[in-house]
């Protein structure tokens, strides 16, 4: 016996419907009319039928008003597991926990902390009280989440290096340009020690300790390392770790090294050259001899290769083949470097440049209105006159029309000889992807702000074990 539906015209009907045998055929017959199906669903009768003969048979039906949702699991990682897979972190975990000797599996509490890091970004406390919530991940205690810490701080050229490798493999990669930047992450805390130290925060948090991070880009933009400073560390001062992990770590004997202006030195310009490497890097024009400037300022030397819609120049270039200049190292001894330079316009780029100071000017006049003292020369500040130290007596108009004749250049030194110069200019403004990668780490993943309890350095075994007490306390 079945239910039955069968359509008549325009609408569907219920039947009650039993199986027979004659003949040696199957046959149907027709026990109960029920009615329309879209009536029956209308009134609830189909709902009460379907309970009482549930009923009748010792069973129950659970309505859905009567359901409680008892937990929500999430199940997002499955896309991320086969990442996991492709780059065979599992077994590089497995081989690394057992040189450790430790007796959990290190794979799981780090595929723990990623995947939380992906899909919600939050505190490893955090993370502990709330791991219970992701589909087939099995809860780890938190004394191993702080100790996988530390293993994972020393591991990590091991670990670099299994991921450039994988990486090169997976996706044919043929590493002949490398990006270069670094960025700041400062922390909750005005604590200093041994790596977080006050200095130049490049989110304008001046008065919070921080650290530097530096960060290599392959063309594609994947990363391929990073290395953390002390917070005071100068941008330029950065580079030779850098250069050591890229023939040391990563065994890359030819590349191009593309930077911006912080890593622009006559330093580190030899360093690259001595390493073997060839470079691109933002120019310092402003600092250029007034030779070079008259040069820079020549149209006659240009060539236009955009256009506007009325004839106008839009991007022009020139470049100065034979640029020297002299290098003394710290022991006294002097190197000539040799490279080009590549003196580039655009308008879209002076539109920039005159926005901007308009917005600094602006700023200028409402400090010079207020009559507050200016505590430097940067930012709009510099477009503040003062007599003596402190005296402010105007906008200091000499420095704006200064300003006003570098709207739209920049400038490119370059010592690699196979590229013209418009390949060389693509390839610098490819360091966009670098600054992508600083925002994805700082806002997707949210690695910002940092609290600190001032246990730095102290070892993840004191850590776990403050964290522990705080928690019975709780309790």
């Amino acid at each position: 016996m079945f239910f039955k539906v069968v359509t008549s015209k325009e609408f569907q009907y219920l039947k009650l419907v039993e199986s027979y045998r004659k003949d040696g055929k199957t046959r149907q017959r027709v026990i109960a009319n029920l009615g329309r199906l879209d009536l029956l669903k209308q009134s609830g009768q189909l709902t009460n039928l379907a309970k009482r003969l549930l009923y009748l048979d010792g069973k129950d039906i659970p309505i859905i008003d009567d359901l409680e949702e008892l937990e929500r699991l999430c199940y997002g990682d499955i896309v991320y597991k086969k990442l996991w897979d492709k780059y065979q972190f599992t077994p590089l975990f497995t081989q690394i926990g057992a040189s450790r000797k430790i007796s959990y599996e290190l794979w799981e509490t780090v595929y723990l902390l990623v995947i939380d890091r992906l899909l919600e970004p939050r505190s490893k406390l955090a993370l502990f009280r709330r791991q219970g919530k992701y589909l087939n991940i099995r809860d780890v205690s938190l004394q191993h989440i702080y100790r996988c810490l530390d293993i994972l701080a020393d591991s990590k050229p091991r670990i670099e290096s299994h991921i450039f490798s994988r990486q090169r493999n997976l996706f044919n990669l043929k590493i002949d340009v490398v990006f270069y930047d670094v960025t700041t992450y400062h922390f909750e805390s005005v604590r200093a020690d041994e790596l977080k130290e006050f200095g130049f925060s490049k989110a304008g948090k001046f008065n919070e300790v921080q650290v530097v991070m530096g960060l290599l880009l392959d063309m594609e933009g994947h990363p391929i390392g990073f290395d953390l400073f002390p917070g005071n560390t100068n941008d330029g001062k950065t580079l030779l770790q850098a250069l050591d992990a890229l023939k040391e770590r990563f065994f890359i004997r030819r590349l191009i090294f593309v930077a911006d202006q912080g890593i622009n030195s006559k330093e580190n310009l030899h360093h690259i050259k001595s390493a073997g490497y060839e470079y691109i890097v933002s120019a310092r024009i402003k600092n250029f001899s007034q030779a070079l400037k008259q040069q820079i300022f020549d149209p006659a030397g240009y060539k236009v290769v955009e256009e506007t819609a009325e004839g106008k120049a839009a991007f022009r270039y020139q470049v100065i083949a034979d640029h020297r200049f002299r290098y003394q190292d710290a022991g006294g001894k002097g190197h000539e470097l040799q490279d080009k330079l590549i003196i580039y316009w655009s308008a879209d780029r002076a539109q920039r440049d005159r926005s901007e100071r308009e917005r600094q000017i602006a700023k200028a006049r409402k400090m010079i209105a207020s009559h507050k003292k200016p505590s430097d020369k940067k930012g709009y500040r510099r477009y503040i006159a003062t007599q003596g130290e402190t005296q402010v007596v105007g906008l200091d108009e000499q420095r704006i029309r200064e300003d006003l004749q570098w709207d739209g250049y920049a400038g490119i030194q370059s010592s690699e000889t196979n590229l013209d110069a418009r390949s060389v200019i693509d390839v610098y403004h490819q360091l966009w992807k670098i600054e992508r990668a600083f925002r994805v780490l700082k806002s997707t993943m949210r690695t910002r702000p940092i609290y600190w309890n001032g246990l730095w350095r102290s070892g993840s075994h004191q850590i776990m074990q403050w964290l522990l007490r705080r928690e019975s306390k709780k309790r």
